[in-house]
């Protein structure tokens, strides 16, 4: 299986997973597809806990909000 990967600078290319898990943890990338869209790596909820070493799973969306995070646009 083949992931579109984009640089900082726009430029595509596909990649096999174990490259893309190298590229996130480097943070030579902006973002990479997925089948339900584009994650943004900076701000995206990451699976690979190298990636992401305080991620530890799913978080609740209680947490997200002590956090000061939120998952939802402010429609007001």
């Amino acid at each position: 299986m083949m992931i579109q990967i984009k640089y900082p600078d726009g430029q595509h290319r596909l990649v096999r997973p174990h490259e893309l898990k190298k590229l996130i943890a480097s943070k030579a990338i902006d973002s990479f597809e997925r089948s339900d869209g584009w994650v943004e790596v900076e701000t995206g909820v990451l699976r690979n806990p190298v990636a992401n070493p305080d991620y530890s799973g799913r978080v609740s969306l209680a947490e997200d909000a002590r956090r000061g995070h939120s998952r939802f646009a402010d429609v007001s």
